[in-house]
């Protein structure tokens, strides 16, 4: 059986090739030059405003590409059937809007690069407890690694 990663890559692939446009910049703020691509940005757009501020402080950090916010009802039934996700709608927190899931992958993507995404997944977790965001991360599951996933914990 193909674990979620692969899953959730298939549907990226099939929709587009994530940060092809993606531009650089070099602000005080963010020393790196890291910056959301449109597409990223109108993603994170869909999402509570604490995984907002939260993964505009990962960027400055780590590059990385939003490839899921919120998800309507025929994508949750998708993912579901091909078993990219164990809740069916209206259960993930995917399906709320605005969402309080997103799915976020290390930049440049290696779907097979675990290590890249335990360190983006340690960004997440800094960035998280230095801006007081309560947050539960897909990696750190036993049953079910979904490594591009993270959540606000509670309702």
């Amino acid at each position: 059986m193909k674990d979620c990663l692969n899953k959730k890559q298939e549907e990226c692939s099939k929709t587009s090739q994530q940060k092809s446009e993606k531009p650089k910049s070099s602000t005080e703020e963010n020393k790196k030059g890291y910056k959301f691509s449109q597409k990223s940005l109108k993603l994170l757009d869909q999402c509570d405003t604490k995984l907002k501020y939260l993964f505009l402080e990962v960027i400055k950090e780590i590059d990385c590409s939003v490839i899921e916010g919120h998800r309507p009802k025929h994508k949750q039934d998708m993912f579901y059937e091909k078993g990219a996700s164990k809740l069916k709608w209206p259960n993930s927190k995917h399906n709320l809007f605005p969402s309080r899931a997103v799915d976020v992958i290390p930049y440049p993507i290696d779907w097979k690069n675990i290590k890249r995404f335990k360190q983006l997944m340690k960004v997440v977790k800094k960035c998280a407890k230095k801006l007081d965001i309560k947050i539960r991360c897909g990696g750190d599951w036993f049953t079910f690694k979904d490594y591009p996933h993270y959540e606000l914990k509670g309702k």
